[in-house]
């Protein structure tokens, strides 16, 4: 029995340092520099610093020595990946900032929500969803919880936490439709929404494409 358990654990780790090297990855192939990848994924992965700047070092040196490949050029490439470890390290470990609000936490982070929604491919109308929790968080993968939670700054558990909180209604909130969607249940509660329902709405009103909605929901 022990020895299952330790496996078990030790399965669950390295499903997460799979998931730290692929978002790291994505992040670089959306054009991302090292910098900005390496800080996205400490937001997202803080247990996992070592094998993040270790990842993050072997492949930005091996880029360089394609262009120069000399010893002060690794040299660079080492202390600019130290200074970088360093600083991202230090910030992981800073207390963190209570969540409350998707929105607000993106607009901190220096995005509004055309901005946000167009660094994710992700429809506003489901930000919206998202921030006011109408959509049952259970339903949204962990991949989604993780890419999102790194576009606004703040960590995954933070912002499932959040999404599984009491929705909210804003009051004179403003409807792609002509009409206010209907989330009230016949005694008056809110009814959540699935994940998958409302980016098929968003495909519906012409907000996302299929192909985009596919990426969510296949992570």
């Amino acid at each position: 029995m022990v020895n299952e358990e330790r496996l078990r654990v030790r399965q669950e780790d390295v499903d997460t340092e799979d998931l730290a090297i692929d978002l790291y990855e994505q992040t670089i192939a959306r054009g991302a520099s090292a910098a900005e990848a390496i800080a996205m994924t400490l937001r997202a992965f803080p247990d996992h610093a070592a094998l993040i700047a270790d990842y993050a070092f072997t492949q930005e040196a091996a880029n360089t020595r394609q262009t120069a490949a000399d010893a002060a050029a690794d040299a660079r490439i080492m202390a600019r990946a130290d200074a970088l470890i360093a600083s991202r390290l230090s910030a992981s470990k800073a207390p963190s900032v209570p969540l409350t609000g998707l929105i607000d936490r993106a607009r901190a982070h220096g995005l509004d929500l055309v901005k946000l929604s167009a660094s994710l491919g992700l429809a506003r109308s489901v930000l919206v969803k998202l921030d006011r929790r109408l959509i049952d968080a259970a339903t949204v993968p962990a991949p989604a919880i993780q890419r999102i939670a790194v576009a606004i700054g703040c960590a995954a558990d933070d912002l499932r936490a959040y999404l599984s909180g009491p929705p909210t209604l804003a009051a004179g909130a403003s409807y792609r439709s002509k009409t206010a969607p209907d989330l009230a249940d016949s005694d008056g509660a809110i009814r959540r929404e699935p994940f998958a329902r409302a980016l098929g709405t968003a495909v519906a009103s012409r907000e996302m494409q299929q192909a985009q909605v596919d990426e969510w929901l296949d992570e």
